[in-house]
């Protein structure tokens, strides 16, 4: 009835595109996975993993760092983001490193501080890093209208041991 599994771009941008995520689709040069949360067979909340943009993140250095970078639950289904948040942290890390064969240490996140406050981060235990003004986000960075963003949280949340790819973890 219910199943968080990967996805692909063409079932998981369309639906950001759909839904109305302020950011619209995952595009770019960035390290990338798709999930979908599934409900009675229909997509009902998508989560997508990518590499963050610069050469670190929260301190540290960008390849030890998962970011969620788009999260969205259809229309009238809000109450599925956190549950799609909380299976997103469960599975991100070992994903993104059996993919990528990169060990991961910290998963992260950012949030506009003018659309919500982060709770969705709090309430499930990550930490705010800091707050700032970054870059404007959305289709800007790919040439199309950007979104104007005063300021945006960074949220973390620190793997309490560092999540290696199987297949290296299975000789070392």
């Amino acid at each position: 009835m219910i199943r968080f599994e990967h996805a692909t771009a063409k079932v998981v941008n369309p639906l950001l595109e759909s839904w109305g995520h302020y950011l619209g689709d995952q595009t770019g040069p960035r390290l990338v996975l798709w999930y979908a949360l599934y409900l009675r067979d229909e997509p009902a909340a998508v989560a997508v993993s990518a590499s963050p943009r610069g050469q670190t993140c929260a301190g540290r250095p960008w390849n030890e760092v998962v970011e969620l970078a788009r999260i969205c639950a259809r229309p009238g289904d809000a109450d599925l983001t956190r549950p799609t948040l909380r299976l997103w942290r469960k599975v991100a890390a070992q994903a993104w490193a059996d993919a990528y064969g990169q060990t991961v240490t910290t998963l992260a996140a950012y949030s506009d501080s003018s659309r919500h406050a982060g709770d969705i981060y709090r309430f499930d235990g990550w930490t705010l890093y800091d707050e700032k003004k970054r870059g404007s986000g959305g289709t800007g960075d790919r040439g199309g209208v950007g979104q104007s963003v005063a300021l945006k949280k960074l949220w973390i949340y620190p793997l309490a041991a560092p999540v290696m790819p199987r297949q290296e973890r299975l000789f070392s």
